[in-house]
């Protein structure tokens, strides 16, 4: 019952993960509409003169998007509210998540206008929740929650190490190791299986791409392929899953619910808590390993993130914050 349970989480959590894809993207198209506008019509005098304004873009009302999205099933079925949504409202609609508004965009040649128009320092997503949370515990943004100059130098920092092949390499044997560690498990669960299948691999692929990330993060593994999770890694997973949750719910309220409606608000910021903490004790964990070898005057083997990160200079502060957030993206990406 607990493993059953546990599978739930880490579906659902894969889930929350994709739908919070979908109302994170409405400060990126600001400027989508004239976009679309000029997609609609090929004479550029009639372009000027029906010009579409954000309000002009159709879309279903706020009642019925969030009917969709928690009502009928809408975050185990986004891909298909998508391909409703471009058959219903044509290649750009809108659609309200409280407080909320996004734009969706099913052309490419309209994506491609633009992110065309990005620039160095584009507008990025609006979690305003983490924000939120980075502000009242003190805390450094990361990647995904970093703006401007700042994300830009956080990107171009991290993608001396996680984005030349060259670099990457470095982490190919422990990821290898991971991979051999994944077949294993699926091997055991079809062996278990009747039919010879795996019947919730997407869970079996959340906790692939956790100790992915984490291995090249902190050079250590902590145990998501193990027959039984480590304690604390069990509690980090059911963290990130009330997080996603508690998002959800914090974006879609107007802030001053928050002290009007405080659970929702106080078990997102518990959630974070422990993920903060859960980073931060394996960073501090592997830089005092390193510190004490060359205390000894022993050699430092292996490459893993967080120690090139504490050699560029950037404040301990800046790294806990970009580890933590990377937990998270390495886990979407995958899952």
């Amino acid at each position: 019952m607990k493993d059953a349970a546990h599978k739930g989480t880490i579906s659902s959590l894969a889930r929350m993960a994709q739908s919070l894809k979908l109302v994170n993207r409405t400060s990126i198209f600001r400027n989508l509409t004239e976009v679309w506008a000029e997609s609609m019509f090929r004479n550029p005098e009639t372009v000027i003169k029906r010009h579409k304004s954000l309000a002009d873009v159709p879309g279903p009302s706020a009642a019925s998007f969030l009917t969709d999205i928690f009502f009928r099933r809408g975050l185990s079925r986004l891909h298909e509210l998508q391909l409703q949504g471009k058959a219903k409202y044509g290649p750009v609609w809108k659609a309200s998540f409280g407080p909320i508004l996004t734009v969706h965009v099913a052309d490419p040649s309209l994506i491609e206008q633009v992110l065309r128009q990005e620039g160095k320092h584009p507008i990025r997503s609006d979690l305003s929740s983490w924000k939120d949370y980075r502000q009242c515990r003190g805390h450094s943004y990361g990647l995904l929650t970093a703006e401007g100059e700042e994300w830009q130098q956080f990107r171009s920092i991290l993608g001396k190490h996680m984005l030349k092949p060259k670099e990457v390499e470095a982490y190919s044997d422990v990821l290898n190791d991971v991979v051999g560690d994944l077949i294993k498990k699926l091997k055991h669960h079809r062996s278990q299986n009747p039919e010879h299948v795996v019947k919730d691999i997407s869970s079996e692929f959340y906790r692939f791409g956790l100790e992915g990330i984490s291995s090249v993060l902190f050079e250590s593994r902590i145990g998501c392929l193990e027959t039984t999770v480590p304690e604390e890694t069990e509690k980090f997973i059911q963290s990130i899953n009330t997080m996603f949750v508690m998002t959800l719910l914090t974006m879609a309220m107007p802030k001053f619910l928050h002290k009007i409606v405080r659970k929702p608000w106080q078990k997102f910021c518990e959630s974070w808590d422990y993920m903060f903490a859960f980073a931060k004790g394996h960073i501090d964990q592997r830089m005092a390993d390193v510190a004490e070898k060359l205390s000894r005057g022993e050699k430092v083997e292996g490459k893993y993130l967080t120690y090139y990160l504490a050699q560029e200079k950037i404040p301990m502060k800046s790294v806990y914050g970009n580890v933590t957030e990377l937990l998270l993206a390495g886990v979407d990406t995958v899952s």
